[in-house]
C-alpha cells in the first residue's frame, strides 16, 4: 500500500514554536506520527534541519557524539573536526573546552538539530551536555527532541527558566476530518458511521488509523479488539509470499540500512527488486532519499523481531552485518555486531591486529563481556590481544579492574611460562608483554618499574612491544614527570639520576613512549634546586628529543618547567610566550588528558602570580571528580586547588584543606604533595592563631627539605611566607634558609613585574569584542564595521590570545574584568 499523507497545516503553525526556544520536546507514545510531524514541518519551513536518529540502545554514546560532531562539521568544518578529537564530553573540564569550541561555530539562521527517537538514551552525560548547550544560549541554534517518554529526561530547570517548549501531544492525534481525508486518499468507501468508529476507537492515533484503514481493505472487521499484531500480520505481512517474509525477518536485525548493505547480510538476489517494492507498497518501509537508507517503522521492526525466533540464523545476520561494517573500516559496529553473532574468536583476531583501532580507543563497551566470557583456551590462542585487555583493566583507574587486571596477569603467566610446546621466539613475545604490562602494577615505584623493563627488554630481544603504542600515555596528565617518583626524603637527587639514566630504556621497547624523559626529569630537579640555567637547557632539549617521537606529554611538562622558570625570573614576554605557544600546540592535539594537563598548568602559573579568577573553575572549586585522570592517586591537582584557596585569604578552610590533603597525597606516597600541603597548613595557621606556632612548622619543615635542597617550591609561596622565612633565618644562620629567602625575595620582585603587565586592546578589537558580548555573529559584525567575516575571524582570535581566553564568552568576561570594554 503506498504512502498518502494527510496534509495537516495545523500542525506546521504549532511548530512554529521551535524557533522561538533554544530547547523542544515532541513527546507522544509510538505510531503518532512524530518523527513525521517534525520532518513534514522543516521541508515546509526554510530552516537549517539536521537530524541524529538514534536506532537502537547499543553503543548510544560514542554514536551520540560521532554524528554531534558531523552536523557541527557540516556547519563548520574545522570545529567539527575539533569537536570529534576532544571525545565526549564526559569531565566538566572537557565540557568547557566543548562550549568554547561551539562558541566559534556560526549557525546559519533557524538551525535545528533534531534529535529523533531519544527515548532509547539511557546516558545521564548526554543529558547534562544538551542541558550545558541549551543553557550556554547559542544564537540560531535550536535543538529539538522527538521521544517516546521524557522520563530521562529532567525538565524542571529547563521549565523554570522558559527555556523548552513541549509540543502539545493531543495536536499530533488525527481529527475526524483528518480521518475522513485520510479514507477518502486511500480510496477505501466506509459509511460515516464507520469512520467515526475509527475514529472513536483510536483516539486519533496515527498509525492505528493506518493500520485499522488497511485492515478494513483486507476485510477485517472494524472492532475494540482488533489487536495491532493481527493487522499487521494479515495487512504488512500476509499479503507477502514467504520469501519476502524471510527477508523482512532478516532485515529486522538491522535498525537501518542501504540496499548493498542488506544485499550483503541477507545474500538475497533479488534485494533490490523486493526492497524498493516494500518501500513503494509499504508505508512501513521507508526510504531516505537524502542519505539512500532504508529503515523499518518502529511498529513493523517489533512486529519482525517477536516473529523472528531462530537464534542461530539471527546469529549468523549478525555476523554477516559485522562483516559488512568491517568493510567499510566502521569498527566499533563492527565489533557490536560481531559480538551480537557469537564470533569472538574473529574480534580477538581484529584486537591481536597492531594496524586497527583498540577497542578502548573507539569506545567499545562490551570487552569485559567479551573477555570474562570467552573460554580461557581461546584467550591464549589470541594472547596480544588478552593483554591489551589486561593492560586496559590495570590503566583504567578502576581499583576493581585493576585488581582483576593482576589476576588474570598472574593466571597468563602460569600458563605461559610453562608452556613448553610454543614456539620460544613467541613465548618470549608473550612474556617480555606480561612485563610490559607489570610495569604499571608497580607504577610509580621506579626500581621496580625498571626492573619489570629490564626484563620485558631482554626477552623483547631488540622488537618493540605489541601492546604498546606510541600514542599512549607516559606522565598520566601530571605536568610534573618527577613529582609522580620522589616519595622519601633525602632522595630527590637519587630519584632523578636513576630516572634519567633508566626510564629511557621504555621508550625503547615501547615505540617510543616517553621519549625525552631522561632531559626533563634533569630539568625539573635542577628546577626545583635553584640550578635555573641547567633548568632551562635541559627543559629545551626535552622539548626538542620529544618532538622526535610526538611525545606532547614530556613537550607539556617541559614547558610547565620554562613557565615556573620564567614567573620565578620575572620574564613577562617569555612567559606569554611559552603559555602561548604551548596552548597552540595542546589545541593542535586535541587530546582530553593533554588539555587536563594545560588546565592544571595554568591554573597552578595563574596561582603563584595571584590570579585567583583566572585559575580555571574546577580547580578553583576542588570538584576534582571532574576531572580526567588515566590513573587515581596522582594528585598534583590538588596542589593548584590548595593554592586558589590561600588566594581567597579564607584561612580556616585552608587549614582544613591542609589536614585534608595528605589522604591523597599518600596513595603514591608523593612527597611533594606533603611539603605543599605541610607549606599550606603553616600559613594559615601564622594567619589564625599561632604566629610562632606557624614559624616553628615551616622551619621543621625547611629542615627536612634540606636533605635535597628544595627552594623553588617554598618561593612561588613568597607573598605569604617571606615574613615567616625572615624569622627563621634570625633563629639560625643556615645557608639553605639564607638561599631559600633570597629566592623568596626574588619571587616577589618578579611578581611586580607581571603585576606592570597590562593587557591592551586596540579601538578595533575592542569594537568587535563589544559587538560579540552583545550577541551579535561575526557576519553580523562584519556587516556592521564593513569588514570581511574572516577578517573579524582574526581579530576575536587575536583578542582570544591577547586575553589568554579559551574562546568569546571567556575573552567577554576577561575583558569586562580589566575594564576594556
Amino acid at each position: 500500500m503506498k504512502a498518502v499523507k494527510v496534509e495537516r497545516r495545523r500542525l506546521n503553525s504549532e511548530l512554529k514554536n521551535i524557533f522561538e526556544y533554544p530547547f523542544s520536546i515532541i513527546e507522544a507514545p509510538i505510531g503518532y506520527g512524530k518523527t513525521t510531524a517534525i520532518k513534514d514541518y522543516v521541508a515546509f519551513e526554510e530552516c537549517n534541519a539536521f537530524y541524529i536518529n538514534f536506532l537502537s540502545e547499543k553503543n548510544v554514546l560514542p554514536f551520540f557524539w560521532k554524528s554531534f560532531c558531523e552536523v557541527i562539521g557540516k556547519i563548520d568544518r574545522a570545529e567539527g573536526e575539533k569537536l570529534e578529537g576532544l571525545g565526549f564530553p564526559d569531565d566538566a573540564l572537557k565540557l568547557a573546552n566543548i562550549i568554547s569550541i561551539l562558541e566559534e561555530v556560526e549557525y546559519p539562521k533557524k538551525t535545528v538539530i533534531i534529535l529523533d527517537d531519544f527515548h532509547l538514551l539511557n546516558e545521564p552525560d548526554i543529558n547534562l551536555f544538551l542541558k550545558t548547550v541549551v543553557s550556554s544560549g547559542f544564537k540560531d541554534l535550536h535543538i529539538v527532541l522527538v521521544t517516546r517518554n521524557t522520563a530521562n529526561i529532567d525538565l524542571a530547570e529547563f521549565l523554570a527558566k522558559g527555556l523548552v517548549y513541549i509540543f502539545p501531544q493531543k495536536q499530533l492525534a488525527f481529527t475526524l476530518p483528518e480521518v475522513r481525508k485520510l479514507c477518502k486518499l486511500k480510496r477505501l468507501h466506509l459509511t460515516e458511521e464507520q469512520i467515526g468508529e475509527i475514529y472513536e476507537l483510536t483516539g486519533g492515533w496515527v498509525s492505528l488509523v493506518y493500520l485499522m484503514i488497511m485492515g478494513a481493505k483486507h476485510g477485517l472487521e472494524i472492532k475494540r479488539n482488533s489487536v495491532i499484531d493481527n493487522i499487521i500480520e494479515t495487512a504488512l505481512y500476509n499479503v507477502y509470499d514467504e520469501n519476502v517474509k524471510h527477508f523482512l525477518l532478516k532485515l529486522s536485525i538491522m535498525d537501518i540500512f542501504t540496499e548493498n548493505q542488506a544485499r550483503f547480510v541477507t545474500e538475497e538476489k533479488h534485494t533490490s527488486g523486493i526492497i524498493r517494492r516494500l518501500a513503494r507498497d509499504n508505508a512501513f518501509v521507508v526510504y531516505d532519499h537524502k542519505n539512500d537508507t532504508y529503515k523499518i517503522h518502529n511498529i513493523m521492526l517489533d512486529f519482525l523481531r517477536s516473529r523472528f525466533t531462530d537464534e542461530e540464523e539471527k546469529k549468523a545476520l549478525y555476523r554477516r552485518l559485522g562483516q559488512w561494517f568491517l568493510s567499510q573500516n566502521e569498527y566499533l559496529q563492527a565489533y557490536t555486531n560481531l559480538f551480537y553473532g557469537g564470533d569472538t574468536e574473529t574480534i580477538l583476531g581484529l584486537f591481536e591486529d597492531d594496524s586497527l583501532p583498540d577497542f578502548d580507543d573507539i569506545g567499545f563497551s562490551m570487552a569485559d563481556e567479551l573477555f570474562s566470557g570467552a573460554p580461557k583456551e581461546l584467550l591464549y590462542r589470541y594472547p596480544f590481544a588478552y593483554l591489551k585487555y589486561i593492560g586496559f583493566l590495570l590503566r583504567s583507574g578502576d581499583p576493581e579492574k585493576a585488581s582483576r587486571g593482576v589476576e588474570l596477569l598472574e593466571e597468563v603467566y602460569a600458563h605461559f611460562s610453562n608452556d613448553d610446546s610454543l614456539n620460544p621466539e613467541h613465548r618470549d613475545l608473550i612474556l617480555a608483554e606480561i612485563c610490559v604490562n607489570r610495569v604499571f602494577i608497580v607504577f610509580n615505584d621506579f626500581e621496580q618499574m625498571v626492573f619489570h623493563t629490564a626484563e620485558a627488554a631482554k626477552l623483547l630481544k631488540g622488537r618493540q612491544s605489541k601492546i604498546m603504542r606510541r600514542e599512549g600515555e607516559y606522565t598520566f596528565g601530571c605536568p610534573h614527570f618527577l613529582y609522580t617518583y620522589y616519595m622519601e626524603p633525602g632522595t630527590l637527587k637519587r630519584t632523578a639520576d636513576y630516572g634519567a639514566r633508566e626510564f629511557p630504556l621504555f621508550s625503547e621497547i615501547a615505540n617510543g613512549i616517553g621519549t625525552g624523559s631522561d632531559y626533563l626529569i634533569r630539568a625539573e630537579y635542577a628546577l626545583e634546586t635553584g640550578d635555573y640555567e641547567g633548568a632551562e637547557l635541559n627543559a629545551k632539549k626535552a622539548i626538542i628529543k620529544a618532538r622526535m617521537q610526538n611525545q606532547n606529554c614530556i613537550s607539556i611538562n617541559a614547558n610547565f618547567v620554562l613557565l615556573r622558570l620564567y614567573v620565578f625570573q620575572g620574564k613577562v614576554e617569555h612567559t606569554h610566550e611559552v603559555m602561548r605557544r604551548l596552548r597552540e600546540d595542546v589545541k593542535r592535539e586535541n587530546n582530553p588528558l593533554r588539555n587536563m594537563t594545560l588546565e592544571i598548568i595554568t591554573g597552578y602559573i595563574h596561582a603563584i602570580l595571584g590570579n585567583a579568577y583566572e585559575i580555571p573553575k574546577w580547580l578553583r572549586e576542588g570538584t576534582m571528580s571532574d576531572a580526567c585522570w588515566l590513573l587515581d592517586g596522582i594528585y598534583f591537582n590538588y596542589i593548584v586547588h590548595g593554592k586558589a584557596v590561600l588566594l581567597t585569604r579564607k584561612f580556616l578552610e585552608l587549614e582544613m584543606l591542609s589536614e585534608t590533603l595528605p589522604q591523597y597525597f599518600s596513595v603514591f606516597k608523593n612527597r611533594m604533595g606533603f611539603i605543599h600541603s605541610r607549606i599550606l597548613r603553616a600559613i594559615a595557621r601564622y594567619h589564625l592563631y599561632e604566629k610562632e606556632a606557624a614559624i616553628s612548622e615551616l622551619k621543621e619543615l625547611m629542615e627536612e627539605t634540606k636533605s635535597d635542597n628544595i627552594i623553588l617550591i617554598y618561593a612561588e609561596y613568597a607573598p605569604q611566607i617571606t615574613e615567616m622565612v625572615k624569622a627563621i633565618c634570625l633563629l639560625g644562620s643556615e645557608s639553605y634558609f639564607t638561599e631559600i629567602l633570597n629566592a623568596c625575595l626574588r619571587f616577589r620582585e618578579s611578581l611586580k613585574r607581571f603585576n606592570e603587565d597590562v593587557v591592551s586592546l586596540s579601538k578595533r578589537e575592542r569594537e568587535i569584542l563589544s559587538l560579540a558580548g552583545e550577541g551579535y555573529t561575526r557576519s553580523e559584525i562584519a556587516q556592521r564595521l564593513f569588514l570581511a567575516p574572516g577578517t573579524v575571524k582574526i581579530h576575536l582570535h587575536n583578542i582570544y590570545s591577547k586575553l589568554d581566553a579559551k574562546g568569546k564568552t571567556d575573552a567577554i568576561r576577561r575583558a569586562e574584568l580589566l575594564k576594556l570594554i
